[in-house]
């Protein structure tokens, strides 16, 4: 297998990161899905996932994006990978494949999968030291003690989609709403149920018993994206639900405080949102989407400090931020906070006309747009200064689900709207 090594020079040269607020695009590599990503430190770095041909596929920096390796590898579909230190790193995907690098990363070997795998592919793989570590697939966790050479399976019946670890603690999420917590290597394990009956997708612990979870919720007319938080061990959870996007993909963080996570969004400006509370709320992050990826989902997410990031999904886009994503914007949710825009859609759901309403007189004109699921903006207004409601006529609309999205200089909200 031969390496090639992609230049980003264009890019680097004609948009110096240092000159833009918050998340840019440093490449593109077409065809390309990434499924995982992990960041040793802000230039370092490894991207996991499949071409065009559904081959998996690696890609690797050394100095921040500027140039790649890319590696094929024999196999189907990567979907997780981890370096637990430098120099060893493992990868697992479908067709019961895991692969591991002891050089970093200059060349991977396949080694022995568990014989008694019950599903096709393997979902997440964790490293806590070059030998132990653990592997899961829909339903079932394994672990090795041996850096893979024997595999054992996890009676708990823990394992799901994603993986998280971080002071003796790994955390791990099924296809329902449940999150398996495994202390102490193994001897004791909880399994906990999240605030709602979202598909969760991703988790991260934040400190001792603070874990947050990301996933998909369905109010029986669309789906929406779903976090919940716990600060007290699993016992109680508080859940942040958010109409502007199809989901919460991956989460990370990298303080007790601080963390992201990406998302499939319903239109431009959902791909990455923030928290600077530990999880209570969060913030959407000005991103340089492409206008042909506005609604394409990114996947997953790195954070090797408070500054520098990486984010990544479909086509092989890859974004970076150097400031920590800059400044935060207004929280985006159907929760009510006292930092959001307070909004009353009245009647909802609606048919032939629909009123928008603020509670304080605008301090600046206030633009109203109405989006179908897809992204396409089918109404707009606005609410003049000083003003507090506009109204808007449904009629050219079809019946459906639409996002009515209220937008100033400095807050914005988005809502649901059912037109019958």
């Amino acid at each position: 297998m031969k390496n090639i090594i992609f230049v980003n020079l264009f890019l680097s040269l004609m948009l110096p990161l240092h000159s833009f607020s918050q998340w840019q695009l440093i490449q593109e590599f077409k065809g390309t899905t990434f499924n995982d990503v992990q960041f040793l430190n802000n230039d370092t770095g490894f991207f996991a996932g499949q071409n065009g041909s559904g081959l998996g596929v690696i890609y690797h920096t050394q100095d921040g994006g500027i140039t790649w390796d890319s590696l094929i590898l024999e196999t189907y579909h990567l979907n997780s990978i981890h370096f637990p230190c430098p120099d060893t790193g493992y990868t697992c995907g479908y067709s019961h494949t895991i692969y591991k690098t002891v050089n970093g990363g200059d060349l991977w070997f396949r080694i022995d999968t568990p014989t008694f795998v019950l599903s096709y592919d393997f979902k997440s793989i964790i490293f806590i030291d070059g030998n132990h570590g653990y592997i899961t697939q829909d339903g079932y966790l394994f672990h090795t003690f041996d850096g893979g050479l024997q595999w054992s399976a996890d009676t708990f019946n823990s394992g799901g989609r994603r993986m998280a670890y971080r002071d003796s603690v790994l955390g791990c999420v099924s296809a329902g709403a449940y999150i398996g917590i495994i202390r102490d290597q193994g001897s004791s394990f909880t399994l906990y149920k999240a605030a709602s009956d979202a598909s969760l997708l991703s988790l991260d612990i934040i400190g001792k018993d603070q874990y947050i979870t990301g996933g998909i919720g369905w109010d029986g007319t669309m789906n929406y994206g779903v976090t919940s938080l716990s600060v007290d061990g699993g016992i109680n959870w508080q859940m942040n639900t958010f109409y502007g996007i199809k989901g919460v993909t991956d989460i990370t963080f990298v303080n007790d405080t601080i963390g992201y996570f990406c998302a499939y969004p319903y239109y431009y400006e959902q791909h990455i949102w923030k928290t600077i509370d530990g999880g209570s709320s969060w913030h959407p992050q000005s991103v340089d989407v492409p206008p042909q990826y506005n609604i394409t989902p990114l996947l997953c997410i790195s954070c090797p400090s408070d500054t520098v990031c990486y984010a990544s999904g479909y086509f092989g886009t890859i974004y970076k931020t150097v400031n920590g994503g800059g400044p935060l914007l207004s929280i985006i949710s159907n929760n009510n906070s006292s930092n959001d825009i307070n909004v009353q859609l009245s009647p909802n759901p609606a048919r032939d006309f629909v009123t928008i309403r603020i509670t304080e007189p605008a301090a600046e004109e206030i633009q109203v747009f109405v989006s179908d699921c897809t992204g396409r903006i089918v109404l707009r207004s606005v609410i003049p200064k000083g003003e507090t409601t506009c109204e808007l006529g449904l009629g050219r609309i079809r019946a459906g689900v639409y996002f009515v999205r209220v937008s100033g200089s400095l807050s914005q909200r988005v809502m649901k709207l059912v037109k019958e």
